[in-house]
Order: C-alpha cells, then structure tokens, then sequence
C-alpha cells in the first residue's frame, strides 16, 4: 500500500502543525512537501480531471463562473482500470514517483471518482485531493477512501460564498471533521477576496478555526486580480 512521503524541515513552522509552509516561483504561498519531492525525484503531475463544479465563485481562476464546464474525464472514457495502467506505465517509463494532485473544477463530481482514487492507492501512487469539501461525493470519497496513499486534502473554503449559505458552511465543517477521524490530512484553505480584508478577515479565520478540530492547519489565499465587488460582479 503507498504510505505518506516523510516530511522535511519547514521553510515556516506554527505551533499547530509541524507540516511545511512554501513559496512557489510565482510567490504563492502553500503547504506541504513539494520541495522535497523534487529533490527525492518525484515528478509532480496536476491533474485538472473536470470542469465542472457546484459553486459559481465569480473569481474562479478555472473560468467557471459563466459556464458549468464539462464533467466528461479520461476516466469515462477510458475505464478506470486503463487510465491507472497508463499512470503506471508513466511512472515506469521514467523511473520516476509520480505525485498527482488531482483538481478541478470539483474533482469529487467526476464519474467513478471513489473507485478512482481506491486504485490509485492499491497501486502505490500518492496524491493530494484539491476540493471544496461540499459535496456528496467528498463525503463519500472520506468515508470510502482510506488515508493510505491519499498526501493531504486541501479544502478550500470559499467564504466568499460559503458564508452567505450556513448549509454549505456546516457541510464543510462536517466533511473537514470526518476526514480528521478517518485519519485523513485535510488542510483549510481560505479563498479570500482583497474586499474581505475590509470586512473582518481576520475575525472568520478565526470563525473557521474555532469550528474545526483543534490544530487543524488555515491557511489564507488571497486574490488580488479579478477580485469582485460584490455577488453580481463576475
């Protein structure tokens, strides 16, 4: 069975959580272990595996916002089981690990995702799963899906939203909980607009991280191009 990646030392380090904190060459700020998987060989691949998504964020980076986008993936095409071989042969091929991170769009509403995501850990690959969290099918992904294999869940929280429909928010907070006793990795990931920083920021991170268990890592990504002024502004 694939296991974690071991961590190394932290650029940044809180007192909450012992995993790293990065700056990509854009100079975004993330956590996890990619640098030290490229030093230990391991190629990165990103996997955009859908287009659609149930939000409608109208600063979405994927173009979202006036179009559903497609839901069609390699896997509906292709079977589950052939998409995995060909993962398996990229792997070999380069004599390299192989670290997907699969996103979207919401990459839980893609078809067979669960089976997915079984195989991929029955064939020792490891991968982080980028979602919102919101959805029946993460729920089922947390229940179904061991943490074997499966890096960290980074659960982007779009408070722009999220925070104008309680249902939604408790639905995150329930998912983000479950995966903590699954014994998943999930990290929340705050999508913030620049207007937000006008409008107590700072008072719901602190919401949110009173909400989730204790030590759970928040992080805040800012937006600073596109950012809209208001729900009827895409």
């Amino acid at each position: 069975m694939a296991t974690r990646l071991p961590k190394t030392e932290p650029d940044v380090c809180s007192d909450e959580t012992a995993m790293n904190v990065y700056t990509l060459p854009n100079g975004d700020r993330e956590l996890g272990d990619y640098p030290y998987r490229m030093d230990q060989g391991w190629c990165n691949l990103v996997w955009i595996i859908n287009e659609r998504c149930n939000l409608r964020c109208p600063y979405c980076v994927m173009g979202l916002t006036r179009a559903r986008g497609s839901n069609v993936t390699i896997v509906d095409e292709l079977g589950v089981d052939r998409v995995v071989r060909n993962l398996k042969d990229i792997r070999d091929a380069n004599e390299m690990n192989l670290y997907l991170t699969i996103t979207g769009g919401e990459p839980t509403l893609a078809g067979n995702f669960v089976e997915l995501c079984q195989e991929l850990a029955e064939n020792d690959f490891v991968f982080e799963l980028q979602t919102n969290l919101v959805t029946d099918q993460a729920a089922d992904f947390i229940r179904e899906v061991g943490p074997d294999g499966v890096s960290q869940i980074m659960a982007t929280y779009h408070g722009y939203l999220l925070d104008a429909k309680p249902r939604w928010r408790d639905r995150y907070i329930s998912n983000y909980c479950a995966a903590v006793d699954r014994g998943h990795t999930p990290v929340s990931k705050i999508v913030a607009t620049p207007q937000e920083l006008e409008q107590g920021l700072v008072e719901k991170v602190e919401r949110l991280k009173g909400d989730l268990p204790p030590g759970s890592p928040v992080l805040v990504w800012l937006y600073i191009n596109g950012a809209p002024q208001s729900a009827a502004d895409p």
